[in-house]
């Protein structure tokens, strides 16, 4: 089996609501995976939530069910293995305190610190 049928085998093996990322089919090259990845969305397998994430939707009779920003986090912490905490306004939200969304997701982490601007989902 190449590269890209085992790209391909283990997204379609995967359940819905799988997030991917290109560097989770190590040791295949993050470039190609990325390609491939793409590929999947454009024949309609996957959805592009923002750069460089991708999941396999689940479609509901109201459309396309997109993973929360805390989704995305947990998954981009195990990534960098980091450990992560709502932090303000997110910890408060989470925890019942507010029914307020916040704008801005913010977490106190472990790991590297990073902004991402276009770390919005679609929906």
């Amino acid at each position: 089996m190449n590269q890209k049928e085992t790209i391909i085998s283990k997204v379609k093996n995967s359940k819905r609501n799988t997030i991917f990322l290109p560097d989770s089919f190590s040791p295949i090259d993050v470039q190609y995976a990325s390609n491939v990845l793409g590929q999947l969305v454009k024949d309609g397998i996957l959805v592009r939530v923002c750069q460089g994430i991708y999941l396999k939707p689940e479609v509901t009779r109201f459309g396309i069910l997109m993973p929360s920003l805390y989704q995305i986090a947990e998954i981009i912490a195990k990534r960098d293995h980091a450990k992560i905490l709502p932090c303000g306004p997110v910890a408060e939200n989470y925890l019942g305190f507010s029914t307020q969304v916040p704008m801005n997701a913010v977490y106190i982490t472990t790991g590297a610190s990073w902004q991402h601007r276009s770390l919005k989902t679609k929906g």
